[in-house]
């Protein structure tokens, strides 16, 4: 097989490994307490794409390092997809609009900046959506893409409910995040349905297709 072929082998495999890695982050429990300091953030804009608790950061390394073990992928895939990620994330949690046509057209396999903007709504079937950084073909494929958010980006509130003071934007607050507990008066509307608190359970992904 050609190097190249061999390289974007290696580069789609990764990105399909962060999709999941990404979706396991909302889904399991204790993985979330630890993500959850990436969606506090109440403004969304390139700082936000990196804006992630260390001990995610070494989690995401090691799992990664596997990842390119298991693949055989060569140093320079590694370099390519290395580079591709941090300039999507970068670029998807930009405060910057496309013109729609623009948007329309990149979705067809990049994630655009209001795509992953409504990943970040403190809607939780909103939230649980759109989690590819890099290629859109995930979400489509296995029904977590949402096109738009139901009160429109402009109406959209952005963060989390349950922490909604500025103290979570300092970073001795943030590094303890995942040992903290949201308040009780601000969950989720989700949560009223359950006994359970909303930053220790599942999300559940939904679609919009």
């Amino acid at each position: 097989m050609p190097n190249w072929a061999n390289i974007l082998i290696a580069i789609v495999s990764l990105d399909l490994l962060i999709y999941f890695q990404h979706l396991f982050s909302h889904s399991i429990p204790l993985f979330w307490r630890v993500h959850r300091v990436h969606h506090t953030d109440h403004d969304i804009d390139v700082t936000t794409g990196l804006r992630f608790h260390p001990i995610e950061i070494l989690a995401s390394m090691l799992i990664k390092m596997a990842a390119i073990l298991l693949l055989g992928a060569s140093p320079l895939a590694v370099m390519i997809f290395e580079i591709l990620l941090n300039a999507t994330a970068m670029f998807n949690h930009g405060n910057i609009k496309l013109p729609k046509l623009l948007d329309r057209f990149l979705r067809f396999f990049l994630v655009t900046p209001d795509m992953h903007r409504i990943h970040h709504s403190q809607q939780q079937d909103e939230t649980d959506s759109n989690y590819g950084f890099n290629l859109t073909w995930w979400d489509h494929l296995f029904k977590t893409y949402r096109a738009e958010p139901q009160a429109g980006h402009d109406r959209m509130k952005i963060g989390l409910p349950e922490f909604p003071g500025t103290d979570v934007q300092r970073l001795d607050v943030m590094l303890s995040l995942p040992l903290k507990n949201g308040s009780p008066e601000t969950n989720r509307t989700d949560a009223k349905k359950t006994d359970e608190k909303p930053q220790d359970r599942p999300h559940n992904s939904t679609s919009d297709n």
